[in-house]
């Protein structure tokens, strides 16, 4: 657990640094917190898990408008199976933050950034689209 809340530290930080290409420091955020989510869940379900995440990324990159923290937190959640969050909480605990606070630095254009990171991380284990 020590280790996914690192990951999502090291994830936050990176939309901190100030960096000159905000599409980049976005996606790299994301990609690197959809990569530990896989690192830390059995063999087994990455293929599945990242076949979910992919389905997610679709869906974040369809958000529009202005959304609460609350309401961005509960729409993210909802592009998830509850089997699936249930059965890998990680999923949830490691996107959120950073879908959120990339939106609340950034605004709706880190959507397709988010969207890019994730796909990207999950892309070793994706057997469909």
């Amino acid at each position: 657990m020590i280790k996914l809340m690192l990951a999502t530290a090291a994830a936050s930080a990176l939309l901190f640094t100030g960096c000159a290409n905000q599409e980049s420091t976005v996606t790299t955020a994301a990609k690197a917190a959809t990569e530990a989510i896989l690192d830390h869940i059995p063999q087994a379900a990455k293929t599945p898990v990242a076949n979910e995440l992919d389905v997610g990324a679709v869906a974040i990159r369809s958000l529009k408008g202005k959304l609460t923290s609350q309401e961005l937190t509960d729409k993210i959640t909802a592009f998830f199976p509850q089997s699936i969050r249930e059965q890998y909480p990680q999923i949830i605990s490691m996107l959120v933050p950073v879908v959120v606070f990339a939106y609340q630095t950034q605004g709706e254009v880190c959507f397709q950034y988010i969207a890019n990171g994730i796909e990207q991380g999950a892309s070793t284990y994706i057997t469909k689209h």
